[in-house]
């Protein structure tokens, strides 16, 4: 995937990490998730960020940068892109948001 722009940082709470563009001039919204674990480490979205991967406008512009087996003493890893972004993603439910609504 060539870059025809370049990137440049989004504020937090988009639904993104970065924005950027193919070399045919369209839009990519890449998310970034990485962890210490080997490829098969399970990584985590919020809500916010499945939410716009899965708008049908962004459905083949959302792409995740899988990075994993990162060293922080060495500043390296392995990485992958999840081309299709939500669509390639296997989505469990790990937890729930929960108020307290009664009296103390």
């Amino acid at each position: 995937m060539a870059f025809r722009y370049g990137l440049f940082y989004r504020a937090k709470g988009v639904g993104y990490d970065l924005k950027s563009w193919t070399v045919d001039g369209e839009e990519l919204y890449i998310e970034v998730k990485t962890t210490t674990g080997g490829i098969n480490t399970p990584c985590y979205l919020s809500a916010n960020e499945l939410a716009y991967a899965e708008l049908p406008e962004n459905k083949s512009r959302y792409v995740v940068y899988r990075i994993y087996d990162y060293s922080q003493c060495c500043k390296t890893g392995k990485c992958f892109i999840i081309r299709s972004g939500a669509q390639s993603i296997a989505k469990e439910c790990t937890a729930f948001k929960c108020r307290y609504s009664g009296k103390a």
